[in-house]
């Protein structure tokens, strides 16, 4: 009887001591009818009885995600409180054909009573295919809808119109690719809920696969990682590791979402690749960002645009222990005006502090272009609204960046340079390109500058060392100011300014997957014919002055099939992964034993077919490695 009296007190004391939350909420599940009105798609209510419900049940109905969409309905509160929206909108999720996962706006909504007009209403559009996928996974479903609901939900909180927001780079951004502040800040802030869905997983055998496949990726990744380094710095390979990008780099991408954050590692810009001397290719190797560098920074306005150092600055805020600096109850009933939930008694301190920082962002972020831009907005607000943790703000910043939190960053100045065609895809090495290329004067290094006609290392230096100087460029005639540098060459860069106009009628252009194989596959044939000239021309002397034959066009046909035939094989090995270097070895004495055995006697032409054979198996090995 005494123990029963204990287990109840004792039960009693742990549901006092527990901090009850707010009722999380679930997405509304959408599937397309196959049908448009006004250019907008119309979808209908997946119903209980589909196929797929229980499937996306089980996916997004637990979890990070649903503590997500909760959020996405306080921050539309909020600005209902405000006078800024009229009503709360549900977090929809549409499974569509559509390749990918993106937060959209716009449908109609098929009801029992008719179509219903929802042309202002986010939602985040998936694959259906997703639907297949397990919670356990690296990138999941789940991880890949939080991403997306960021969007939406800074959407609704900067309520920037669609036709303000400024975004000037063309570069697909990727997680530690220098893009601009807008970009930066709206991608770093849905990054880190996909981060987050991860790090406050509550099943813990969930959690730990994907703890464990991040590990084991994180292992298997290297030696492709090494091997694109050496693409760049070895004169000659085939360059099977740049050629496969399309298959390999979003691995690495989704280990810097989850490894980059934790460690604070997306401040790290990359490796210097050392054999690099032309613009068009450092620039694209910077931007892909293979491998980071400890031991050296970027600059302030650069880590502003770069989306992982963002990603993980909100990540700290989050985290951080001003999380636990609870406010007072009129603060969370602009969140919550039903009085039937306590607050904050019923504020778990992760929603906490989102709240602190969603008034913070309606307050002060816009998605426009800002001076400061919209990183240098939110710190100055937060440390208007709670300087009591100015402490805590800044402490943040300084752990994803590396710098102290400045006031007075170089607003962003950009350039066209319509001489230089650029590659503005992070995963195609070899194309396609566009022109002109676009960057920020006040986040720019070295390559970008030297794209410019007649500009060279030192005069770029010059450049960067006047920037650093006087706190970035106020306006583009300042270029022409700097001293030790030709004035025709500083006037080029003067005069050119970036051009909306030319922006939109060529960075909009879609591009087919199509196009992504059809270069590296003239990059490998463009080296097959290189290797062709230097094995042919060594091939047909051989011939002629020791085996005592014409070195016919018969013979170099299959000379250049051998080529073909090895070239195919060192792809294939390279796109499967496994043990590329042992399988090569054993092809290339496969292929020598059939030499042998069809040559055998044919005296010294057996000897100058396997010496052949060897030569373009030792090409293939040296591309490999």
């Amino acid at each position: 009887m005494k123990l029963k009296g204990l287990l109840i007190i004792a039960l009693f004391f742990i549901i006092g001591a527990t901090r009850s939350q707010i009722p999380l909420s679930s997405p509304v599940f959408l599937l397309p009818t196959g049908e448009e009105k006004s250019g907008l798609p119309v979808f209908k209510l997946m119903n209980s009885t589909d196929a797929n419900y229980r499937k996306a049940r089980k996916l997004f109905d637990r979890g990070f995600a649903n503590h997500v969409v909760t959020l996405y309905k306080l921050a539309q509160q909020y600005q209902i409180t405000h006078g800024k929206l009229s009503n709360i909108e549900e977090a929809y999720l549409a499974f569509t054909s559509n390749k990918g996962g993106f937060a959209r706006t716009g449908f109609w909504l098929q009801t029992p009573d008719g179509l219903i007009d929802k042309h202002n209403v986010g939602f985040v559009d998936l694959n259906v295919s997703s639907l297949e996928y397990e919670r356990d996974e690296v990138a999941a479903p789940p991880q890949i809808f939080s991403h997306e609901m960021g969007h939406l939900i800074l959407k609704v909180l900067t309520l920037t119109p669609d036709d303000q927001r400024k975004s000037r780079t063309p570069l697909t951004h990727y997680f530690t690719t220098v893009t601009d502040y807008v970009t930066a800040f709206d991608e770093g802030f849905a990054e880190h809920l996909q981060y987050l869905t991860v790090e406050f997983e509550n099943n813990k055998k969930v959690k730990d696969t994907i703890t464990n496949r991040l590990r084991v990726l994180k292992l298997s990744l290297p030696r492709t990682m090494y091997g694109y380094e050496r693409d760049y710095n070895l004169p000659l390979r085939m360059g099977f590791f740049t050629a496969t990008m399309p298959l390999w780099y979003q691995k690495v991408e989704n280990v810097r979402r989850y490894s980059f954050i934790r460690n604070n590692w997306a401040k790290m810009p990359a490796r210097v690749a050392k054999n690099i001397s032309n613009p068009k290719d450092y620039i694209h190797y910077r931007n892909a960002s293979v491998w980071p560098t400890p031991a050296a920074t970027r600059t302030y306005e650069q880590d502003m645009s770069v989306e992982g150092v963002l990603a993980g600055f909100f990540s700290h805020c989050v985290i951080n222990d001003m999380n636990r600096n609870y406010l007072q109850e009129e603060f969370y009933r602009e969140f919550l005006p039903d009085t039937s939930v306590k607050v904050p008694q019923q504020i778990d301190i992760h929603t906490n502090q989102y709240l602190k920082m969603f008034s913070v962002i309606a307050n002060f972020v816009t998605l426009a272009e800002t001076p400061g831009g919209p990183l240098t907005n939110f710190i100055e607000g937060y440390l208007k609204f709670f300087p009591q943790e100015t402490t805590y703000i800044k402490s943040c910043w300084l752990a994803a960046s590396g710098h102290e939190f400045r006031v007075d960053p170089a607003s962003e100045l950009w350039v066209m340079n319509h001489d230089f065609d650029f590659l503005p895809y992070a995963m195609a090495p070899y194309g396609p390109t566009q022109t002109p290329y676009p960057f920020n004067l006040n986040a720019a290094d070295t390559f970008d500058l030297m794209s410019f006609d007649g500009i060279t290392r030192s005069d770029a230096e010059t450049i960067m060392a006047w920037r650093q100087q006087n706190n970035g460029f106020k306006n583009l005639a300042e270029v022409e100011s700097i001293k030790g540098i030709a004035p025709e060459k500083l006037r080029n860069i003067a005069n050119s300014p970036y051009d909306d106009k030319t922006a939109e009628s060529n960075y909009n252009r879609s591009r087919s997957f199509f196009s992504f194989l059809v270069f590296p596959l003239l990059h490998l044939l463009k080296m097959m014919l290189i290797w062709f000239i230097i094995l042919g021309t060594t091939y047909a002397l051989a011939l002629h002055f020791w085996g005592g034959l014409i070195p016919t066009t018969k013979r170099l046909m299959f000379l250049f099939l051998k080529i073909l035939l090895f070239t195919t094989a060192g792809l294939v090995v390279q796109i499967v992964g496994i043990k590329q270097f042992a399988i090569m070895m054993a092809f290339t004495v496969l292929v020598a034993l059939i030499n042998y055995l069809m040559n055998r006697r044919k005296g010294r032409l057996l000897w100058i077919s396997l010496a052949t054979t060897f030569a373009v198996g030792v090409v293939m090995l040296y591309s490999l490695y």
